[in-house]
């Protein structure tokens, strides 16, 4: 593409995104109309949550907003839309309308990170390098979650507020949430998302999907070592390696027990693997 033709077609994206002139061309009209449409869609999809607490109407305003602000930058329009909670909270501080529910904050972080999670790389547990923790020195080993796995600091009930949500939720579930949305939890919850593995059985039997990302809340005694995880993984590369296991349980508060999130962990297949950085036969 020319240098010409590129600012040509950002010019006209910036006469879209800016608000309508009586002497327009009728298919300049057009084209916003279907765009504003589309950015409502797609937040739509990614935020079912947020778009059942404030309404199909509301998120097509929010979407067209966010589109103005911060349009996608690639053509896949799944990796649109990260910015709704910043958007959110500039809107909660800011307008009456919406000072009553800073709690959709905390929702749409929770949407977006199963949004991810969901077109997160297929992982199966490989459980053959466990081996590992009784074989390898600590201090050369990393453990490592399976892709999409997040961990999620909430101010407000939202574990509550996203079961209320969902399709098999009791009728009366937001009813007797109610009074808990008027302030913050005196103390932070954590959840953790994730896809289930291939196989994966509910308590009561049934076959868990493992394209549909899982809501879970987290012990606190769990919560630092989940995150600390969870941001080593964001942060891995060549210029940043992931913090060895040694280094990740001496930062561990006292009650933390590795033995006891080693069995959760793999209970509920956030685990990947085992890495060895020394090397050998289980290495990856």
């Amino acid at each position: 593409m020319s240098e010409r033709e590129r600012a040509r077609q950002q010019d006209l994206m910036a006469t879209i995104r800016g608000p309508a002139q009586p002497d327009e061309a009728p298919g300049l009209k057009a084209y916003r109309g279907h765009i504003r449409v589309v950015a409502g869609q797609v937040l739509r999809h990614t935020y079912p949550t947020v778009t059942a607490m404030v309404g199909e109407e509301a998120m097509a305003a929010l979407g067209w907003r966010l589109w103005q602000d911060q349009g996608p930058t690639v053509g896949d329009l799944n990796e649109w839309g990260h910015g709704l909670s910043a958007l959110l909270a500039e809107k909660v501080a800011t307008s009456n309308d919406w000072h009553a529910w800073p709690c959709l904050i905390d929702v749409a972080h929770l949407d977006w990170a199963c949004h991810q999670c969901e077109r997160a790389l297929d992982a199966p547990p490989e459980l053959d390098t466990l081996a590992l923790l009784g074989e390898a020195d600590p201090d050369q080993l990393n453990i490592v979650l399976r892709p999409g796995v997040q961990c999620l600091q909430a101010h407000w009930p939202l574990w509550a507020l996203w079961k209320a949500h969902q399709k098999d939720a009791s009728p009366d579930a937001l009813h007797a949430l109610a009074h808990r949305l008027q302030q913050p939890l005196p103390h932070p919850e954590w959840l953790v998302v994730w896809r289930a593995p291939e196989g994966h059985l509910t308590a009561a039997g049934a076959v868990i999907s493992p394209w549909v990302a899982q809501v879970a809340p987290l012990p606190a005694s769990m919560a630092a070592w989940m995150s600390a995880l969870c941001s080593s993984a964001q942060g891995a590369g060549t210029e940043h390696p992931r913090p060895t296991l040694a280094q990740l349980l001496d930062t561990q508060p006292a009650d933390f027990d590795f033995s006891a999130w080693l069995t959760l962990a793999l209970q509920q297949g956030w685990l990947w693997r085992i890495r060895n950085r020394g090397g050998g036969s289980r290495s990856a």
